[in-house]
Formats: C-alpha cells, structure tokens, sequence
C-alpha cells in the first residue's frame, strides 16, 4: 500500500501517515470483481450456457456487457441465427430472455459493422467449424443486424416478443429488409406472435409495395392466419 508522509510543524506535530480511505479500496476490489463477473458472462453467452449466465447476472454482472463492442444481447440474437443445432439457438433464445430480464437494453447496438465486429464474428464462426463462404452469404444476404423484435419473430420466441411488447419499447410496425414483424409473423404461420401484435395495436394493414401481412401469410399457406388477419383488418375499418 503506497504511503503518503506528511511534515508537520509545532509542538505535538510529527510525521503523520495518510492512506487511501477503505472507501477508496473498496471501489478498486469491487471493479475488478465485476470485470470479472462481466467477462464470465460474456464467456457464458458465447458458449451458450444459459445457467452460468444467470448466475453471473445474480452475482452482479452487468446486463449491458460488450464483447468485441456488441452488446452480449446482440450476440446471443446473431448466434441463435448462425448456429444449426436446434439445442443451441434454444440456449440462445433462452439466453436473450434472460438478458432482457436482468435489464439489457433491446437496442442493441449501432447496425454499423465495423473491422472489429467483422474479425469477432469471423472468430466465433470459426470456433463453430463453419466456413468463411457461410459467413460472407450472412453478411451479404443481411446487411445490417434486424431489430430485436425482429429476430424473436424469427426464431418464433413468443416469450421475447411478449417482453418487448410489454415494455413498449418497441416500434411495432418499423420494416427491417421490407417486413414489419407482423408480416415476417404472417411469413411465419406464427398464430400466437401475430395475436400479440395485433392485439398490441401493429398495422395490420400496412404493406411493404407490393403486399399486407395477410398476403405474406396466404401466399405460404397458413390460411388460419391469413384469415384471422383479414377478419381483424375488416373489423378496424368498421370501427
């Protein structure tokens, strides 16, 4: 521990010892003990390892923790979409529920894609023994990250879209690639997110120039849904 002295005159006066008070101590330990936290979990997000990342959080790490500058809540959406076995997008998706539920901030992040988040994601493909040609196609084929809502949609977790809908914090009817997430719910035959939507007041009739969320849905055969939504679609023009 450093030692600061200090002469002093007059009578009684020595050299007096000054520490660093045990509040300032304290604050040193406790950062370096949620660095810690915080790197086991990111590590537990990118294993996919939902139990040790809501022990992590328990302990007090931090929600909105970065890897590679991306939100841990931004890795767990993209991994969920590389990874191929069913097991490990469903740790994923729980992982994101999680994160929301300790208090991660859905934004997750700028869309830009800088050489840093490149090489970081080239390392986790890698790691998955995937090739370069896999992630290239992903990049090309999604420019810029969806929302969040986007991606719970995608990977049909009513659980996420449900926590989203009721923080409202979301846009319901903002287009990520030309759908809104009613529309990719319609895509999707997913009876239960389009009910949430349309109960949370989306645009059911909103179209992205060519077709409506009912379209999308008759188009690929989920005729139920297709249905549900032109009866809802008649109902609002009524009043």
């Amino acid at each position: 521990m450093v030692m600061i002295m200090m002469l002093g005159k007059g009578k009684g006066e020595g050299k007096k010892e000054h520490t660093p008070g045990r509040s300032w101590v304290k604050r040193i330990l406790d950062a370096d003990k949620l660095d810690k936290l915080n790197k086991e979990l990111a590590d537990a997000v990118i294993r996919a390892d939902p139990k040790k990342v809501e022990e992590a959080l328990k302990n007090g790490a931090n929600p909105n923790t970065k890897e590679s500058g991306r939100p841990l809540l931004g890795w767990a959406t993209i991994m969920s979409n590389l990874e191929l076995d069913r097991d490990k997008i469903a740790k994923y998706v729980r992982i994101v529920e999680i994160l929301l539920n300790a208090g991660a901030n859905e934004y997750i992040g700028s869309l830009k894609r800088d050489d840093s988040f490149i090489k970081a994601l080239q390392q986790q493909v890698t790691s998955l023994g995937y090739t370069k040609e896999l992630l290239d196609d992903y990049l090309f084929t999604y420019p810029q990250e969806p929302p969040l809502i986007h991606w719970a949609i995608f990977m049909l977790s009513s659980n996420v879209v449900k926590i989203l809908i009721e923080r409202r914090k979301v846009n319901l009817d903002e287009s990520w690639q030309g759908y809104t997430p009613l529309m990719l719910a319609a895509v999707n035959g997913d009876m239960e997110i389009v009910k949430m939507l349309v109960k949370a007041g989306a645009n059911i009739t909103l179209d992205n120039g060519y077709w409506t969320a009912e379209d999308l849905a008759r188009q690929n055969g989920h005729i139920e849904v297709a249905e549900y939504l032109k009866n809802k679609a008649a109902e609002q023009r009524r009043g």
